[in-house]
Order: structure tokens, then sequence, then C-alpha cells
């Protein structure tokens, strides 16, 4: 039985990357070092690996499973890539990106 997921994402700088992780998106930072970072909130991690990727080039990103989605929007409104809608799959969804341009999506299953 799968547990959990944990993305492990690329950073052109894991510093600057979990900066931004903690201080715009409100994560708790776990863990840093040059070489990776690790954040948290409510129990999800999300870690990074420094990465030469040229960030215009970039096509990583993770899906985040969340409750009241638009909160999570308005916490973020400064930093929305792409704005919140219901996509006919059964979600409802919005994204950011962080420094490397990860696109990190948020995402609520619809009732």
């Amino acid at each position: 039985m799968v547990i959990r997921a944990v993305p492990v994402l690329p950073a052109r700088d894991v510093e600057e990357t979990l900066d931004f992780w903690r201080d715009q998106l409100g994560f708790n930072e776990v863990f840093r070092a040059a070489e990776y970072g690790i954040v948290e909130r409510d129990g999800t991690h999300v870690h990074f690996f420094p990465s030469q990727i040229d960030p215009d080039e970039n096509d990583g990103g993770c899906r985040l499973g969340v409750d009241n989605v638009e909160a999570y929007y308005d916490e973020y409104r400064d930093h929305v890539y792409a704005d919140l809608e219901e996509k006919p799959w059964g979600t409802r969804e919005f994204a950011v990106l962080d420094p490397t341009r990860n696109l990190i999506w948020l995402v609520e299953r619809s009732a």
C-alpha cells in the first residue's frame, strides 16, 4: 500500500528556494544545506536538490492536495501563475511558480 508521495524538485539555488517556500508559501523549514533542502506544511513535505536547470526550460512541478483551495488562493494571490478554476476531471485548482519555475498546483476535489 502506498501511503504518500514526496515531491523532489530541482532548485537553481536551494537557499533561495527554501526562503521562498517558507516566507511566501508558509511552509516550515525542516532541513537546509547547500546540497539539499526540505520544507513541510500540514504534514506534507517537499524536497529540493541543486540543479543547473534553466528556469525557462523547467517542466518540473507537483500537485498538492488541499482542503479549502480558496484560502490558499487568497494567501498566495501575489504568486498566482494560473487562476483558480473548476476542472472537468473533478477538481478546483490554481498554480504558483517558485524561483526555479517549478509549477506548483494547489488542488481540491470538487463536491
